[in-house]
C-alpha cells in the first residue's frame, strides 16, 4: 500500500513538472543511477540498477526500480522458463533502497547524470509515461530488457545529442562470458545458465549489448560523452560516489551443496563406465536373471539423460532467444524414455544414440557446454558403441543418422533463427537507435497544427521531422506517409515502423500516425510515440481503446 502510494505521488508530481512551460521548474531535479553490488541472494549474483530522483523543493527522493516481480503471480515459474515474465516498475523512499542493501551487505555507487534542464523536463515526462498503471508492466528478458537496460534507455533516452563511449576497446566477451564473470563463485548457478543457455549466447557481444550488467553500464556511463549538434562535448556523469559501502550481512547465507558439478558428473560418468565393463566382461558369467535385467540397467541410465532433456525441449518453444538452439539436447533427449527402451522396435537405435553423441561432441567446437557435459557424452556414447559390438553384427555407418536427428536439427535451428531474426528485435527496446533517440528527446512537446518543428507538432509533421533529421523523407501528411511506405502486416511490426489510425470517426481514411518504440509479441501489443491533439509528443499503447479501434496498419521506412 505504501508503494501504491508513492507511486500516485509521483505520477502527480510529474504530471505538475510536465505542466508547466518554464524551464527553471527543472533546475532542482537531479538525476542519478544507482548501481548495487551482488549479494549471496540467487537473483543478486549480477548486482542491480536503479535510478534516484532527488527534488529538493518537493521534498522527494525516490528510487526507481525496474527489477520487481510478483511471485505469487500462477504459473509464474512456466511463465519464467519460457520467456513470459512481466517485470515492472517500483518506487521506493531512497531511504528504504539504502537500507535493503544495508541489511544484505552490498556496496552501492551513485552517479551523477549531467543534464540540461530540457533534458531533466523531457526525462521527467518520460517517467510520468512509465508509472502510468497501464505502462508499469513490461516483458523481461534477462539479455535485452531487464533493469539495467530499463534504467540506460531512460537516461540515454532523454539526453539529446550523440552519445559517445570513449574507452579502450576491451576484447568482447560473449552472453555466457559475461556471467560467468558474476556466477564464479557458485558453481552451481553457473552451472545451470550453461546447461539452459545455447548456441547465440556465445555470441560475442558490442558495448551496447553488454550493458545489460549493472556494472558494466556504470563503467560505461563513466567513460560516455554527449557532443550536441554545435559540437560542444560533455561528460555524461560528472559525480561518481560510493554512497554505501559494502559491510557485513545481516543474515547467514545458506550453504551451498557440498559437491561441485564437475564432481557429480564424473560420479555418474564412473558409475556408468563401471556398468560398461561389467557387462562387457561380467555379464554372461552372471545368472540369467541379471543377464535379463541388463537391458534395464540401460534403459535406467538413458532415462538419467532424458530427465534433464524435457526441460531442453521445452526451451525450443521458449521466448528466450539465446536458449532454443541448444546441441546439449543431442544428449539429454526425452527420445531416449523410447529409443533406449529394452521394447523398442527400431533396428538401429543404439546407432542412433552414438550419433547423437558424435555430434554433440563436434559441436561443441560451436557451442560451449556446461561443467561436466563433455564426459557425460562420452561415456553415453560408450555405452551406445558397446550395446552396438554386443550384437555381433555389423554396425551401420556413424554418418547414417535417422530421421529423428535430421528432424531435431532442423526444428531448432528454424526456432532459432526465427527467435534471432525476429523476437530479438520485438523484445529489446532500441531507443539507441537514432531516429527513436531523437523522438524520445521530443516528449512533451506541445501540439501544433501543421506544426512540423519543436515549436510544435501535429502527429505527421512530428514523423516526417524526425525522419528527417536523418536525411530521410517519408511523406508530409498521415496519408502520404501511409502510401509510401512498405506495407508490413501486425505481426511483423519493430521498433522504428510507422503505425497508422482513422481520424475521429472509427472506420474512415487515414487521419493519425506514431512511431513504434517496443514491441511485445506474445500479447500482441506495441508502445507508439506521436503528436496527440490532447497531449502534445507523447506515448501510447495500442491497447488503449481509442487506437485499438482505430488501427488501420503499419508501413516500414526505407524498403
Amino acid at each position: 500500500m505504501k508503494r501504491i502510494i508513492l507511486l500516485f505521488k509521483v505520477f502527480f508530481i510529474c504530471m505538475c513538472f510536465c505542466s508547466t512551460a518554464k524551464a527553471e521548474s527543472y533546475d532542482s531535479i537531479q538525476v542519478y543511477l544507482m548501481t548495487c553490488e551482488p549479494h549471496d541472494e540467487i537473483y543478486s549474483l549480477y548486482g542491480h540498477t536503479a535510478i534516484r530522483i532527488v527534488n529538493p523543493q518537493k521534498n522527494m527522493d525516490i528510487a526507481v526500480n525496474y527489477g520487481a516481480f510478483d511471485s505469487s503471480e500462477s504459473n509464474f515459474v512456466l511463465r519464467f522458463v519460457f520467456g513470459l515474465t512481466d517485470y515492472m516498475m517500483a518506487l521506493y523512499n531512497y531511504s528504504d533502497f539504502l537500507a535493503e542493501y544495508r541489511y544484505f551487505g552490498s556496496a552501492v555507487h551513485q552517479q551523477h547524470i549531467n543534464m540540461t534542464s530540457e533534458e531533466k523536463r523531457v526525462f521527467m515526462a518520460a517517467l510520468a509515461e512509465s508509472v502510468r498503471p497501464e505502462n508499469i508492466k513490461y516483458r523481461y528478458n534477462y539479455f535485452y530488457n531487464n533493469c539495467t537496460t530499463k534504467a540506460r534507455d531512460i537516461i540515454l533516452g532523454a539526453i539529446s545529442g550523440e552519445k559517445v563511449v570513449e574507452r579502450p576497446d576491451d576484447n568482447p566477451l560473449t552472453y555466457r562470458e559475461l556471467i560467468h564473470q558474476k556466477t564464479a563463485s557458485s558453481p552451481w548457478a553457473e552451472w545451470g545458465n550453461d546447461f539452459l543457455l545455447g548456441v547465440l549466447s556465445d555470441v560475442k557481444t558490442t558495448n551496447y549489448e553488454a550493458e545489460f550488467i549493472p556494472d558494466r553500464l556504470m563503467s560505461d556511463f563513466n567513460h560516455t560523452f554527449v557532443v550536441d549538434f554545435d559540437g560542444n562535448k560533455r561528460k555524461l556523469v560528472d559525480e561518481d560516489i560510493v554512497v554505501l559501502k559494502s559491510g557485513t550481512p545481516h543474515f547467514e547465507p545458506m550453504k551451498g551443496f557440498p559437491l561441485s558439478p564437475f564432481d557429480v558428473c564424473a560420479i555418474l560418468s564412473v558409475i556408468i563406465i563401471i556398468w560398461c565393463i561389467v557387462k562387457r566382461f561380467f555379464i554372461s558369467r552372471l545368472s540369467p536373471f541379471a543377464f535379463h535385467l541388463s537391458p534395464y540397467i540401460d534403459y535406467a541410465i538413458c532415462c538419467l539423460y532424458a530427465v534433464p532433456g524435457i526441460l531442453l525441449f521445452c526451451m525450443l518453444f521458449s521466448q528466450h532467444p539465446t536458449v532454443s538452439l541448444n546441441f546439449q539436447i543431442l544428449i539429454f533427449n526425452p527420445l531416449l524414455f523410447w529409443l533406449a527402451h529394452p521394447k523398442c522396435g527400431v533396428q538401429h537405435r543404439w546407432e542412433i544414440i552414438l550419433g547423437c553423441a558424435v555430434l554433440f561432441l563436434v559441436m561443441g567446437f560451436v557451442q560451449s557446454y556446461a561443467e561436466g557435459v563433455v564426459m557425460l557424452g562420452c561415456v553415453l556414447g560408450c555405452m551406445a558403441l558397446l550395446n552396438i559390438n554386443l550384437r555381433k553384427k555389423s554396425s551401420s555407418p556413424i554418418l547414417h543418422f535417422s530421421l529423428f536427428t535430421l528432424s531435431l536439427l532442423f526444428a531448432s535451428c528454424h526456432s532459432s533463427s526465427r527467435v534471432a531474426k525476429d523476437d530479438v528485435y520485438g523484445i529489446r527496446k532500441v531507443q539507441n537507435d537514432a531516429v527513436l533517440s531523437q523522438a524520445m528527446s521530443l516528449l512533451g512537446t506541445k501540439y501544433r497544427s501543421g506544426g512540423a518543428d519543436p515549436r510544435g507538432f501535429d502527429c505527421s509533421g512530428f514523423t516526417s521531422y524526425v525522419y528527417g533529421l536523418k536525411g530521410i523523407s517519408i511523406g508530409r501528411s498521415s496519408r502520404d506517409q501511409y502510401a509510401r511506405n512498405t506495407p508490413i502486416k501486425r505481426n511483423q511490426i519493430r521498433p522504428g515502423d510507422l503505425v497508422f489510425f482513422s481520424g475521429s470517426t472509427i472506420g474512415s481514411d487515414v487521419g493519425h500516425v506514431g512511431i513504434v518504440t517496443e514491441v511485445d509479441r506474445s500479447a500482441d501489443t506495441f508502445l507508439f510515440i506521436h503528436s496527440s491533439s490532447r497531449g502534445g509528443v507523447v506515448i501510447s499503447r495500442s491497447t488503449d481503446t481509442y487506437y485499438a479501434q482505430r488501427y488501420l496498419g503499419a508501413r516500414r521506412v526505407g524498403q
